[in-house]
């Protein structure tokens, strides 16, 4: 198990009243808005799609300012919407472009999708301040991006991602670098990544498909070399967190490693996680302990909430090894958890 770099405790206590045990301070949640997809990939979830939750399980929008007032009242600065596919919920949009306006303390907010519903809402996500896209494409292949995906809408979501940068978003490309698949694509993310400014990171697979299944696994290490082949002049970018960046010479753009299965970044994570029905979870690889919208239904103020969210954090584990040891059972989807 890689050693944890922890922050000292007084360091992160001055950032956020959200504290876990080993001093990191949480300033960031990650909100799924719903677990529902219009793409079917196969490191995500089956062929044939999630049973459809019914409106009343997912949080009421009002629910979710609610929460939001009440964790950012306590140090979260930092939102990412994610899904499944955001952009899939009715009243996303809405949503998503109150949220600069209405909690100003807030000092970003951020949108993880497919990209395939994004081209239309470029122009009103500018507007509201979200400039923070990071866009899913695990192929620059129109053949295999299907194969993947199980759609084809390899061309939108390439003319988007074009829309997006001509309008000066900041543009990551998340791709999930499976053996025997994808690898093949690694020369050309690293090419896109000389001619313009995006990031493109290139994440461990995870089994959380429904399934278990893992066999196509590369870890962080090994996608380093094949990096380095390609481009032998790489060198770290100093400062990173969740993804180790790197870059070159000639360089317009960045390339990057999230090692989210290997968890090598555990001792600076920073996060909470809220599924589409409320759960919230310390950690990727922890099961919910806590459910905000039962709380909420239930008569709970938010006085009663902070308090339930403080004591949920100070239960936090070490780690994603240690999380995952407690989390008996089968794994869920990733829509199901919020990417």
């Amino acid at each position: 198990m890689p050693p944890l770099h922890l922050l000292p405790a007084a360091e992160s206590a001055e950032r956020s009243a959200l504290v876990d045990p080993y001093g990191r301070a949480i300033t960031y949640l990650r909100l799924a808005l719903t677990d529902l997809c219009n793409l079917r990939c196969t490191y995500c979830m089956p062929a044939r799609g999630l049973p459809k939750l019914g409106h009343s399980a997912l949080m009421r929008y009002e629910e979710l300012n609610r929460l939001l007032a009440v964790l950012i009242s306590a140090g979260i600065r930092k939102v990412r919407i994610t899904g499944g596919e955001p952009f899939v919920r009715k009243g996303s949009m809405d949503f998503i472009r109150a949220l600069p306006r209405r909690f100003p303390r807030l000092t970003s907010v951020n949108i993880t999708t497919n990209g395939v519903d994004l081209a239309p809402r470029l122009g009103l996500l500018k507007k509201a301040g979200i400039h923070n896209l990071n866009i899913s494409l695990d192929a620059l292949d129109r053949e295999l991006f299907h194969s993947i995906t199980r759609r084809d809408q390899f061309v939108p979501v390439l003319e988007t991602v074009r829309s997006a940068l001509e309008m000066d978003f900041h543009v990551k490309i998340n791709v999930v670098l499976m053996r025997g698949v994808n690898e093949n694509q690694i020369p050309a993310f690293v090419d896109w990544a000389r001619r313009e400014k995006l990031t493109i990171r290139f994440i461990e697979q995870m089994p959380f498909n429904a399934s278990g299944e893992n066999d196509t696994f590369i870890p962080a290490r090994e996608i380093l070399q094949q990096l380095r082949r390609e481009e032998p002049a790489l060198s770290a970018i100093p400062g990173s967190a969740t993804a180790a960046l790197y870059s070159a010479p000639g360089f317009s753009g960045a390339l990057g490693i999230i090692a989210a299965y290997t968890r090598t970044f555990c001792g600076s994570c920073d996060r909470l996680r809220l599924t589409p029905t409320g759960g919230l979870q310390t950690c990727l690889y922890a099961a919910p302990q806590l459910n905000v919208r039962d709380m909420m239904r239930a008569g709970a103020t938010d006085g009663e909430i902070l308090a339930a969210v403080k004591k949920l954090i100070a239960r936090r584990g070490r780690d994603g090894f240690e999380a995952e040891k407690k989390n008996n059972g089968a794994l869920p989807s990733m829509a199901q958890i919020g990417g």
